[in-house]
Order: structure tokens, then C-alpha cells, then sequence
């Protein structure tokens, strides 16, 4: 039965009009058998049909309300504006046979695009018919779901036979998917009947889904595959799991976890000179060579460079790559207490000594022996920048020590000869300590930042060491999903921290956990709680931020963070701090950003910092403290003064900071405020009211935030004065603290 109808969008007849939904009217319902959910092909002119989940209009004759009427359709204006179509277009409808097999009898192999997600998230830079049912927006999924945390598929597999879709599912249908508390519509673009006996339908999500996900990691991934050299261990057999799920359970047992994708990285630039043979069919043939001899490894303190180097060499060995670790102390104090004349022969003697099928590298007439030479090896060099340390070194090589300007001799030698060595360093930041000699083609042209860990990183390892704690739990839950749950929420209140920090909040908290379970009256045993892990968090400053004044998202919201006041002024300035880093369904869907910088401005003693540092700790955000004198000095000197007289428009523009909030004298509301706040803990005489001290007549002064919390406390001390046993603070305390 197919039927003409007029479409309209909007709500005006159904409650709440989902993309992929249709309403018609009652009639239409009863003239063409159409039944509550039924499936409803609806196609424009010159446009693909969406089949659409039939919703008949409630609004009845007795209902109150305008009736849909007949010939006339609802669809969600996204439908519209999608398929580039306006109100009261003229649209085909019919409804599909319907499928006489039974419900989840036949197995499918469905293929699925993301179209939209609801709320509604607009994209900036693409028009909406560019960026809907062009392509799957996987970009709308949450980011757990982006990184395979949730089997997407099986969420959906599971919502579908709920649904009764699976029973017969068509191609072009849209259907909606819960995720996490977001609804997402989906398209499906392909049904196939599964010839093969499965026990259930097979879902593939374009963008997601291995068969047809495509990033640079997983390219990164298969050119470490390829390039890779047989596991020792594993004999040539394979298991169900991918290389990528063995290295990362691998580097979880060692304590690295969260930096896979780096260690693939660093495996790959190792893989580039350590196998560059390949197969012909006259044998093995010598490629040129494209990699270098050696890697740099550049990190904050703490990040993990150490641990980085213990993951290489386990990957290594498992590869039968011989390697040699060592330190750049240990280096530097053996070339001082050798023998050897010169700190090239003590290096190329070590290098020698620990790669035994190396050959002689004080040999120079040898320049090709370690072509088809079987020495594979990687030297492992922790903190390579103290062989560079000069008070007058500049980056020449004449002013280079001794050893540093012997290991960059080193490595010419063995990009001269086309060795498979590679020598890796690390270094706390390869710009500032390592001259740009040291990185010239050829010899450490290759730089790998080790980055301070993201949110995600630090839940794998937050979830890696906590597993190891005895976690407490109101619910019968196992360890691992307590140390799951933990550590998803201390990772969102610990930006900054790295890799050594995390550790010694989970160290920090199980001491604290055992202090506590022998310090009561009947020991008990000790488990590791939020408590526990929140207050370990707040005794840990970030690495990152350790020379400014931090305070850490998770303060608590005591006395000393207290703010009263300004309702309006705190309302507008906590909404640009929480749209900042938690942006609104709003914001997405109007494609705007929240403004990049704020200038609070007034009068000294207002309480511009308490304020600041109060909204960052009720957003959940880090709040770090700097003067601008302190900042300034570091690059400017004595010129700061100038400096600081270009605090122009220059800086206030938008893009920059582009809103200004004037933070002036308090107003009488804001002094009962105040009031209120610092005698809340007082004992006061029944003579003391709040209000009448907050309308209390200031003449020409002017009071700060500032100067009535001196007030409240000089009121107290003239209390104790009178008497060091009084229980109460009396009014005559107050006036007389006023008028002082």
C-alpha cells in the first residue's frame, strides 16, 4: 500500500519525535493496517527511502489538542534537513511486507553507520548533509566506546533483538541505540542472511568494527607486524587474541600499561634498521637502509622512561635481540676508572664485549663486515643526556665531552659499516640538554616524546596498581571491577600527574588504609576505599605543575574554601569555568566553544583568588596560582615592568581573553552573606542580628570581603580578651570590632 502525505516536523502532535520515528494520523493507521511500531518507508523525490519506526498520533477527539490530520505526516526536522527537503514537502510512504519468518529464526550479518546522536551535537567545518548520512559519525561515541572499552556491537546486537528488529531488519531502516545515557541513531546499510550455522546475528559498525576501522594506530600496528621478527617464545603458534592485545597484557605485567601504542612506535623506528632484509627469490636481499641508528627517548620526570627502556628489553628478549642496558652514570664512571686511553675505545670495547658477533669497531679498514654481519642488537642507554653535561659545551663538537663526542663517533661508525645496532636514550627534554649536534640525520635523528599520560592512560594505570591493593567495597564486587570503578574516577582529578605520581597516590592511600586499621580499638584488616585514594591524591602535587602553586581538583570544600556572596557574579563565572571542560549538548549543537580566557577585575580583598580557587574545586579542575612577577621573571627580568604595562587590548581581545568580570565592593546582600559564612561556627548572643549588622550604616568607608572576615575574627578575640572562658560573642563585640 503505498500513500502520498504532506510532512511537517517539530513536536507539536507527539510528545517527543525521535529521528527515527514517523508519526501519522489515526486515520491514515486505520486506511493502511498500519500497526504501533510497524516499519514505514518514506521517500522524496530524487532521495534514498529511510525507513522510519511508525508512531500513530495519540491527540484524539476527546484527548484535547489538535489532531494530526489525515495526509499529513511528522517527521524530526534532522530527517528533513538531511535529506535537503522543507516543511509541507510532499513525501511517498509504504509500508514493507512483512516477513513471515520467525522472530531471530534466520541469523543476520547487519552493517550499521552512526547518523546522529541525541542530543543533538553539531560539528563546525561541515554542513549536515555532508555530515550525516554521508558517512558514520563514530566521532559522536563517547570516548570509552571509541577505544573499544564497550563492545559497541554487542550493546547494539542486544538493544536490536530487544527491539524485534533482528526479526527482520531492512536495509536503510534507522534505529536507535542506548549508550551510556545517550541515545545514537543508527542506519543500516547492508543485511546479508548469514549462510553459515552461527548462534547469533552478526553486527559490523562502519568506522568501528575491525573488519572496516582504519587509524594510524592500527597502520601503525601492521607494520610492526610486518617488520617484526619471530617471538622466541611463542614457537610460530597463534593464539585468538592480536599482537596488539598480547603487548599490551604483556606491558601490564611489567607496570607499563596505558603506553602501548608508544612501545609499537618505538618497536617499529628498531624494526627499520634491525631487519631490513627481504625475500627473492636468489635469496635474501639487503634493503637500503631507512631508519636510525639511534632513538631518543624524551619524557618529563616520572613519566616512565626507565620503565619504557624494561619494556623494550623484555620485547627485545623475547625476540632473541641481545641487548645492553646501562645507565649514563655507570658509562661516565667507568671510561674514569679505565684503562683505555681514550673514551671511544672504552665505549667501542663495552659495545664489543656485550655483542660478541659485532666485530672490531677500532678497526677501520672494516667498512663492510657488518653487511652480512648476524649481530642484532640494542643498546639501552638510561639518562643518555649526563654523557652531554658541559658547562661550556655550545653544540660544536670540538666543545662536546669526552664521551658524548665518542658516542656520536660511535654511532658514524655504525652507519658507515650499515650495522644492525641501534642505540636508545632517554633525556628529560631533548631541546633543552641534548645539543643540536646530537640530533643531526644519522646519528639521534629520531626523537619520541613519552607524553605526560591522558586521562585514558591514567586509568590503565590507576586500574594496574590498584589492582594489587585490597580494595574495600560496599557491594559484592570483585576486585577488578572496584579497581575499574576507582580508577575511572580518580583519573578525571588527576591532570598533570604522571606515571610516579599515580604510584604514589595508590602507595600513599594503602598506608594510610593500614594506619587506620591498626590505630582502632580492635585491628582490623586494611582495605583501600575513595576516602583513602582522595586523600592521597590531595597530598601529591603533579609533576607537571610542580613549580607553581597547584591545588588539586579534589580539595575539600572547607572553611578555607568557602566563598559567600555575589550569587549572580559565582553562577555566570562557574558556568565558564564547567562549560570549559565539560562542554553542554548545548554548545555542541550550536558549534561554539566557551570563551578562551576571563579577566577578573576589582578591588583588592574582594576575593578574585578565593573565588577562582573555590568554582575550580566544585568543577573538579586543577587550580594553579601564579603571580604575575613570578611568571614574568622567568623570561623577561627586569623588563616585567614594561611587560606589564602592554596588558592592553592586545591580550583582552576576543580569542584571547575575551571576557572581562568586574568583582566590586560587596553590596548589603553580600555582606549578610559574608556575615553568615564566618559566624556560622560562632556561639552568638541572642542580641546579634546578622541582618541589622549587614544594614548597619558605613558612612563613607567601603568594606572588602577581606575586611569583614577581620571583622568577624576581631569580634571573637575582643570576646576572649574579656573573658577567656565565654561562651558566647556578644553584639557590643561586634559594633566595637566595626568601629575599630
Amino acid at each position: 500500500m503505498t500513500w502520498q502525505a504532506r510532512v511537517q516536523s517539530g513536536d507539536a502532535s507527539a510528545a517527543l519525535v525521535q529521528p527515527h520515528q514517523v508519526v501519522i494520523s489515526r486515520k491514515d493507521a486505520c486506511l493502511h493496517s498500519i500497526a504501533q511500531l510497524d516499519l514505514v518507508r518514506v521517500q522524496f523525490a530524487a532521495q534514498p527511502a529511510v525507513l522510519l519506526e511508525c508512531v500513530i498520533d495519540r491527540q484524539g477527539p476527546t484527548a484535547g489538542g489538535a489532531a494530526l490530520a489525515a495526509g499529513r505526516v511528522q517527521l524530526h526536522s534532522w530527517v528533513l534537513e538531511t535529506c535537503g527537503q522543507l516543511e509541507g514537502v510532499q513525501a511517498t510512504l509504504n509500508v514493507p511486507e512483512r516477513s513471515t519468518a520467525a522472530v531471530n529464526a534466520v541469523k543476520w550479518h547487519l552493517t550499521l553507520s552512526l547518523q546522529r546522536k541525541i542530543p543533538l551535537a553539531a560539528t563546525s567545518g561541515r554542513g549536515n548533509s555532508e555530515q550525516e548520512l554521508g558517512g558514520s559519525r563514530v566521532d559522536l561515541l563517547h570516548e570509552s566506546v571509541r577505544q573499544k572499552q564497550i563492545d559497541l556491537e554487542a550493546a547494539i546486537r542486544r538493544q536490536l533483538r530487544a527491539a524485534g528488529t533482528l526479526s527482520a531488519p531492512r536495509e536503510g531502516q534507522l534505529v536507535p541505540v542506548r549508550l551510556l545515557g545517550d541515545t545514537y541513531v543508527f542506519r543500516i546499510d547492508g543485511v546479508k542472511e548469514q549462510m553459515e550455522a552461527t548462534e547469533m546475528s552478526l553486527i559490523m559498525v562502519t568506522g568501528w568494527s575491525d573488519e572496516t576501522f582504519s587509524t594510524a594506530t592500527e597502520e601503525l600496528t601492521e607494520k610492526v607486524a610486518a617488520l617484526r621478527i619471530q617471538d622466541a617464545t611463542d614457537g610460530g603458534k597463534t593464539t585468538g587474541r592480536s599482537y596488539e592485545d598480547e603487548l599490551s597484557a604483556r606491558l601490564w605485567r611489567i607496570g607499563f600499561a596505558g603506553y602501548t601504542a608508544f612501545v609499537q612506535d618505538v618497536l617499529l623506528n628498531l624494526a627499520l634498521v634491525l631487519r631490513r632484509s627481504q625475500k627473492t627469490l636468489d635469496g635474501e636481499m639487503e634493503q637500503e637502509q631507512i631508519g636510525s641508528h639511534g632513538v631518543l627517548i624524551s619524557g618529563a620526570n616520572g613519566v616512565g622512561k626507565s620503565l619504557a627502556l624494561m619494556a623494550l628489553q623484555h620485547e627485545l628478549a623475547r625476540k632473541k635481540i641481545d641487548t645492553w642496558s646501562v645507565d649514563g652514570m655507570s658509562i661516565l664512571m667507568g671510561a674514569g676508572s679505565s684503562s683505555f686511553p681514550t673514551a671511544y675505545e672504552y665505549l667501542a670495547h663495552e659495545l664489543e664485549r656485550k655483542f660478541s658477533n659485532l666485530g672490531s669497531l677500532n678497526d677501520t679498514e672494516a667498512k663492510t663486515f657488518t653487511s652480512s654481519s648476524s649481530c642484532i642488537g640494542v643498546a639501552l642507554i638510561d639518562d643518555l643526556d649526563v654523557l652531554f653535561q658541559s658547562p661550556d659545551a655550545e653544540g660544536s663538537d670540538t666543545q662536546l665531552p669526552q664521551l658524548g663526542s665518542a658516542l656520536l663517533r660511535v654511532i658514524d661508525e655504525l652507519s658507515a659499516r650499515n650495522a644492525r645496532l641501534v642505540i636508545v636514550g632517554t633525556t628529560t627534554n631533548a631541546d633543552a640538554n641534548m645539543p643540536l649536534v646530537v640530533k643531526r640525520t644519522g646519528r639521534f635523528s629520531k626523537v619520541l616524546d613519552l607524553v605526560v599520560p591522558t586521562e585514558q592512560s591514567r586509568r590503565e594505570i590507576l586500574r594496574r596498581h590498584l589492582s594489587t591493593l585490597p580494595l574495600y567495597s560496599h557491594e559484592q564486587n570483585s576486585s577488578a571491577n572496584n579497581a575499574a570503578r576507582l580508577s575511572s574516577r580518580l583519573a578525571a582529578l588527576t591532570g598533570g600527574y604522571v606515571a610516579k605520581d599515580l604510584v604514589r597516590i595508590c602507595r600513599n592511600a594503602a598506608a594510610r588504609a593500614h594506619v587506620v586499621s591498626i590505630s582502632g580499638s580492635v585491628p582490623s584488616k586494611s582495605s583501600v576505599g575513595w576516602e583513602e585514594l582522595l586523600h592521597a591524591q590531595q597530598q601529591v602535587k603533579p609533576s607537571q605543575l610542580r613549580e607553581l602553586n597547584v591545588a588539586s581538583p579534589g580539595a575539600p570544600m572547607d572553611g578555607k574554601l568557602a566563598f559567600a556572596g555575589y550569587d549572580a557574579i559565582r553562577k555566570q563565572f562557574f558556568d565558564f569555568i564547567s562549560w570549559k571542560f565539560h562542554p553542554t549538548a548545548a554548545m555542541n549543537r550550536l558549534g561554539i566553544s566557551n570563551a578562551s580566557g576571563i579577566l577578573l577585575s576589582g578591588p583588592s580583598g574582594c576575593g578574585k583568588t578565593l573565588l577562582v580557587q573555590t568554582l575550580a574545586a566544585q568543577a573538579q579542575v586543577n587550580f594553579v596560582s601564579v603571580k604575575s612577577s613570578e611568571l614574568l621573571s622567568k623570561y623577561f627580568g627586569d623588563s616585567e615592568r614594561a611587560v606589564r604595562e602592554l596588558f592592553d587590548a592586545a591580550l583582552i581581545r576576543p580569542g584571547r581573553i575575551d571576557k572581562t568580570i568586574e568583582l566590586g565592593f560587596p553590596t548589603q546582600k553580600d555582606i549578610q552573606d559574608i556575615l553568615t559564612l564566618y559566624t556560622r561556627k560562632m556561639p552568638l548572643a541572642t542580641d546579634v542580628n546578622i541582618e541589622a549588622l549587614a544594614a548597619r550604616p558605613r558612612g563613607s568607608r567601603t568594606f572588602t570581603g577581606a575586611d569583614i572576615a577581620a571583622i568577624c575574627k576581631e569580634a571573637a578575640f575582643r570576646a576572649l580578651r574579656e573573658d577567656i572562658d565565654t561562651q558566647i560573642v556578644l553584639l557590643r563585640h561586634f559594633e566595637a570590632a566595626w568601629a575599630h
